[in-house]
């Protein structure tokens, strides 16, 4: 909130990590000021207007000190950036084929902090900040500034679908802002095919449970944008900023666990597990962040060349980037050391039977 203090807080720090958010409202000077001393940054928001804007304020400072701003390091959206990275390069490596279709199923148990309905509620009374118009869009451009050859086509569900085994499929709430850090991932490595198709939605046990998470966020939505229930909601309802979930249900009970599909321009076929065993919203998002971090400390120090063992796919150009084509599989490794559970199996096209797959673990 006093901008004059972020000199002191940046100019000797290699990297700063923040979940002061609303971003908007807490987190433009820390971005400035990082940019400006070349240290680097990361932060959990999901404000895609608000990354926009001060991509075209500061990434061309970012770009001169080196400094990397790496928004998006949380549940918003490392585990589905990273999964559409890691099924983009399995094609490459076991069939030589770019990927072209992604379909993926969220299982989710969680429950948002105070902060996030924070967010959540500027944007619904629309008080979110909408980017300033450019030649080219920040999330369709190379490293270089020029327009990316690449693209990801959102073909998001809009109702409640069945699914199999009885369970059902509905909207996955973050899925928009996922699929809007992965077109900014994609455009950025220019992997795959120019033009990847993009499918995200939530799996429940039932259609009971399916229509109530779906509807439920209608309900929430409209109590949010009435006055005195919104004042209701938030005295009553939902946590305050700086609350949230308990630990016990964090530890014990919530988890997130990210299943896909990646299908290749020749037909061939990956397939994905992405787990994260504790509450994604607030253990596994404070886990991202700080490995993500860690990825930026312990890669280099300020003026100096990046680490040979720690080598990033970014390397040592500044600016802004999301999380997976900044960090690649070095922060996928620490996630996995730390936690986290990656598999794989790699089937050499649709029609061929699973007898001839590739089951392997992370």
């Amino acid at each position: 909130s006093d901008p004059s203090t972020m000199p002191a807080l940046v100019q000797d720090t290699r990297v700063v990590a923040t979940t002061a958010g609303p971003y908007q409202e807490y987190g433009n000077a820390v971005v400035e000021f990082c940019a400006k001393f070349g240290t680097h940054y990361v932060d959990i928001t999901g404000e895609v207007g608000w990354v926009k804007t001060m991509f075209t304020k500061w990434h061309a400072t970012a770009q001169e000190t080196g400094a990397k701003i790496i928004p998006f390091c949380g549940h918003d959206s490392i585990p589905w950036e990273m999964t559409v990275l890691k099924l983009n390069m399995l094609l490459r490596k076991e069939f030589k084929d770019d990927l072209k279709t992604v379909k993926v199923w969220d299982e989710v148990i969680g429950a948002a902090p105070g902060g996030t309905f924070q967010t959540v509620l500027l944007n619904l009374e629309g008080r979110g900040i909408q980017p300033p118009r450019c030649e080219i869009d920040p999330f369709l451009q190379t490293a270089s500034g020029e327009k990316s050859t690449h693209t990801t086509i959102e073909d998001l569900p809009a109702l409640i679908e069945p699914f199999f085994d009885a369970r059902w499929t509905s909207p996955f709430v973050m899925a928009v802002v996922n699929a809007k850090v992965i077109r900014w991932s994609l455009a950025l490595m220019q992997q795959g095919s120019p033009k990847i198709s993009y499918r995200e939605c939530a799996v429940h046990k039932d259609f009971y449970t399916a229509f109530c998470g779906h509807f439920g966020q209608f309900l929430l939505g409209s109590l949010l944008l009435n006055p005195f229930t919104k004042w209701l909601a938030f005295r009553f309802l939902l946590p305050q900023p700086g609350q949230g979930p308990s630990l016990k249900s964090m530890e014990e009970t919530n988890y997130l666990l990210v299943t896909a599909e990646g299908i290749g321009e020749e037909g061939n076929r990956v397939e994905t597990t992405l787990y994260f065993p504790k509450d994604p919203g607030c253990l596994e998002t404070s886990r991202m962040m700080i490995e993500s971090g860690l990825c930026l400390a312990m890669a280099s120090r300020k003026g100096e060349a990046s680490n040979s063992e720690n080598k990033l796919p970014s390397g040592n150009k500044g600016g802004f980037w999301p999380p997976a084509a900044a960090l690649g599989d070095v922060l996928l490794e620490r996630l996995l050391e730390t936690g986290a559970e990656f598999n794989f199996r790699a089937v050499p096209k649709l029609e061929e039977k699973d007898s001839n797959a590739k089951l392997k673990t992370m």
